[in-house]
């Protein structure tokens, strides 16, 4: 899961700029917007809720996320 401040790109238009190439192992990408995520949960769809709830951050930019992993574990 990625979460981006903010596209212009539909959904699966973003999808090649962050796909990994030759790291041996297949890989889904879903490079999601934060107003995406906000409505997956709130709507119960997508893959944001799991993700958030039992993923690992490997980077963040901002505290928010936290908050977005505290409503993915309410939500359930």
């Amino acid at each position: 899961l990625i979460i981006l401040r903010e596209s212009t790109l539909r959904f699966d238009e973003r999808i090649p700029a962050f796909m990994p190439s030759d790291i041996g192992v297949g890989v889904d990408v879903f490079p999601y917007t934060l107003d995406e995520i906000k409505m997956a949960l709130a709507e119960g769809w997508g893959v944001a809720r799991i993700a958030l709830k039992e993923g690992v951050f490997l980077f963040k930019r901002k505290k928010e996320l936290e908050g977005l992993r505290g409503r993915a574990r309410e939500e359930t």
